[in-house]
């Protein structure tokens, strides 16, 4: 029995990533094996560049797997997929920024807003999401000022909200997507629209690797993200109007010169929240936010380009369409 959720759009968007995986798979494997051809002893046959893609495919794999199974068992599914790399996130975040002795009793009130949010859009009070941010703002607050020394309170309750906002508020439009309650989006199919922007915004992020591998070299900000290049930045744009442009009649209600748009936005914004991540990690001293994803760091690190990009498509599909 074919699920409800699994529309011919999104069978067929479905198809198509698998059949990307296969082929940088299949692509990647005949490159180590020619190199082992060349005669290079076996300790040395696979160089450090290849052998970090061989890392990267290997986790898209397991990422791409869950994500798409998630979408096919149907909303509840997807719903606590979602929540839980919401927690991943904001549980890396917490590990990574200082926390004074006096801000560890803060830290439950501070997860307690992944299952809150959640609950809100799974029961369909999407709209009410600011709610779970003032009241989590609310309680660290009130536990700040009457437990904690008043030295240090803007800095560590600013540090914990910053935290509340990116990985539960900005990321939980991602669920929105497949809990409309009053818009309009619903009649265009949510797992639809949530694997459009995911995979876009995604292809985007791989696509501005690549080329900023292979043809980069002016660094346009070395200070926050030394890797980034102004090729890098160009080809990141193209992949993402290109993706948009191919699979926005299969799953969204955009047409070509709006789909087009719509691309270029995702990339413009998901370049930003990149560069809003580095920026973190440079701040704090580390290169990755975590080691959950091998070739990738952590869940920050990979969803880093859809912490603007999902309110924004959010909010522009319940404006326009």
């Amino acid at each position: 029995m074919i699920p409800a959720t699994l529309t011919a759009g999104l069978a067929t968007a479905l198809a198509g990533i698998l059949g990307l995986l296969l082929v940088a798979s299949a692509t990647l494997g005949t490159v180590i094996a020619s190199h082992r051809m060349l005669g290079v002893p076996r300790w040395t046959a696979t160089p450090p560049a290849v052998a970090e893609l061989a890392l990267r495919i290997r986790s898209w794999w397991i990422m791409a797997g869950a994500f798409a199974a998630s979408l096919v068992l149907g909303r509840a599914a997807s719903l606590l997929f979602l929540a839980v790399v919401s927690f991943l996130v904001l549980r890396e975040y917490q590990t990574l920024v200082p926390v004074r002795a006096a801000d560890r009793p803060c830290l439950f009130l501070v997860y307690c807003a992944v299952p809150l949010q959640y609950f809100l859009i799974g029961f369909g009070h999407g709209e009410a999401g600011p709610l779970a941010l003032m009241i989590v703002l609310a309680a660290v607050s009130g536990v700040l000022a009457l437990d904690g020394p008043p030295e240090g309170f803007l800095r560590s309750a600013s540090t914990m909200m910053w935290g509340v906002l990116v990985a539960v508020v900005a990321l939980g439009h991602l669920a929105l997507l497949l809990a409309p309650a009053r818009t309009g989006i619903g009649a265009v199919g949510g797992p639809a629209l949530l694997l459009y922007l995911v995979f876009v915004v995604q292809l985007g992020d791989v696509a501005q690797y690549l080329a900023g591998k292979s043809f980069g070299c002016r660094r346009p900000v070395p200070l926050v993200s030394p890797n980034k290049t102004g090729a890098g930045f160009v080809g990141g744009l193209a992949a993402t109007i290109s993706a948009s442009a191919a699979l926005a009649p299969l799953l969204t209600p955009f047409g070509h010169g709006e789909a087009v748009l719509v691309g270029l936005a995702l990339g413009a914004l998901g370049c930003l929240g990149d560069l809003t991540v580095s920026a973190l990690k440079r701040d704090l001293g580390v290169k990755d936010t975590g080691r959950l994803l091998p070739g990738h760091g952590g869940a920050l690190d990979r969803v880093d380009s859809l912490v603007f990009a999902a309110p924004f498509f959010y909010y522009y599909l319940t404006a326009v369409h």
